[in-house]
């Protein structure tokens, strides 16, 4: 359940009250696995940016949460990922949500989600 407002066209609430979410959640493993090789990818530039020596603060940000970083003065820089970061941060790859107030049903939900879309995409042309 979630509180509504309606108003009308000067602003004054017309009717309130509380009505049902419908809450559709997906997984789309094609999606999931491009953002995966997108962040590994991203990943590795960070690695190879931090051999070098140059990183952005993009790549430092990343390298802090992805990466462990140990420089001796005898061996030099180790890079070691940090799995347990990345197995946390890759787990919600390919996951999404729709909420609606009316449609109950997820196969319609989706149907709609995808047609808008498409409408939305051709009008942008």
């Amino acid at each position: 359940m979630w509180p509504y407002k309606e108003y009308d066209n000067e602003g004054r609430p017309i009717e309130q009250g509380r009505r049902r979410i419908y809450v559709h959640m997906y997984h789309n493993s094609a999606q999931a696995e491009a953002d995966k090789t997108a962040f590994f990818a991203q990943l590795s530039q960070t690695t190879q940016a931090l051999t070098n020596g140059g990183c952005s603060p993009q790549q430092q940000a990343m390298a802090e949460e992805f990466l462990y970083v140990h420089t001796t003065p005898v061996r030099g820089m180790s890079i070691t990922p940090n799995e347990e970061a990345i197995r946390a941060h890759t787990a919600e790859f390919g996951y999404f949500v729709l909420l609606s107030n009316e449609i109950k049903d997820p196969k319609q939900s989706l149907w709609i989600y995808r047609n808008k879309d498409v409408v939305e995409k051709a009008c942008a042309l």
